[in-house]
């Protein structure tokens, strides 16, 4: 979990990564992966962002991260978000 203190009170971050393992027999699966984000923010509101991986791709946690949480962060002002990306690049590998 990622915690932010903002001049709107603490924003907390966490990430949820789900792998399917394709069925032979079925072909409704369209994706190998979702990354799931949940973004709490200082007033209570949570907020979340999906990203998912076709299976034609190569799944890769720091890509699904960044889209995830771009897609949470949709909306919040530019502060909370720059906040949050800033501290989000200060604990992650630079990618």
């Amino acid at each position: 979990m990622l915690r932010v203190q903002t001049d709107n009170g603490e924003v907390r971050v966490d990430f949820v990564h789900v792998r399917f393992h394709k069925d032979e027999d079925s072909e409704s699966n369209n994706h190998h992966a979702i990354t799931y984000c949940l973004v709490q923010n200082g007033d209570g509101s949570l907020r979340n962002g999906i990203a998912l991986c076709s299976v034609r791709d190569n799944f890769d946690r720091a890509i699904g991260r960044k889209l995830s949480l771009t897609r949470a962060l949709r909306g919040l002002d530019k502060p909370t978000r720059t906040s949050v990306w800033n501290k989000y690049f200060t604990v992650s590998k630079r990618r």
